[in-house]
């Protein structure tokens, strides 16, 4: 940019590798190593432009690592992977209306394998999505290391302790999925809920996983 008068830096970044808690050093050297660059830029007449190096962790984290500007992605949608100090809440819910209600007998299965028999007559909800829209759909685990799969046993403990359900919400109360996930379809228990065909359920998501496809309304 020095010697090109056509070429104007309009700014330089990077991007922090591991930030998931504070006093993280490498961290720190990163942050360090990349002032240094635009500082040496600096020093050789080159103006560096916009610096940013911090996406929502860091920027949350490391308040010295927002610089010129800041990333905020998961931040957006108050998704944070820190601890949310600063009271984010969660955005973006997927909706779908219930196609069918019907009433079940006891002692009836309900999904891929049989996961789940009801106890007693149960009326039920299908409502037409699954993970082809996204739904519940998770990152697989790409992390190897001692610690990774100590951390992925601990939740995996958690989740066998606690079995906690999956739940949507249909006229302000939350309904029980019963049995597995299925690719266009789900079963619902909306034994407690006064709800027809049409009427919407809504469901806790995230944004970043729900298909493309799926159309977005923003408000």
């Amino acid at each position: 940019a020095k010697y090109l008068k056509n070429l104007e830096i309009v700014g330089c970044f990077s991007h922090i590798s591991n930030c998931f808690g504070k006093n993280n050093k490498s961290v720190l050297l990163q942050l360090e190593r990349f002032q240094k660059c635009c500082a040496a830029l600096k020093d050789a007449e080159i103006d560096p432009g916009l610096l940013h190096i911090a996406a929502s962790n860091a920027a949350i984290l490391y308040p010295k690592a927002r610089l010129g500007a800041v990333r905020c992605g998961s931040a957006l949608l108050g998704r944070v992977g820190v601890p949310n100090q600063l009271g984010l809440q969660k955005v973006g819910e997927l909706s779908c209306p219930i196609s069918d209600i019907r009433w079940l007998p006891a002692k009836h299965s309900i999904g891929y394998g049989n996961t789940y028999i009801t106890k007693k007559a149960t009326r039920i909800a299908i409502i037409q999505t699954g993970y082809a829209d996204g739904l519940f759909v998770e990152k697989k685990r790409d992390a190897f290391r001692t610690r990774d799969i100590l951390r992925d046993g601990w939740h995996d403990l958690k989740a066998l302790l606690l079995r906690r359900p999956l739940y949507c919400t249909i006229n302000g109360q939350r309904c029980r999925l019963l049995g597995r996930i299925g690719m266009c379809s789900i079963v619902v228990d909306v034994s407690k809920v006064q709800c027809d065909p049409g009427t919407p359920a809504i469901f806790d998501t995230s944004p970043l996983m729900v298909n493309a496809n799926v159309e977005r309304v923003y408000r």
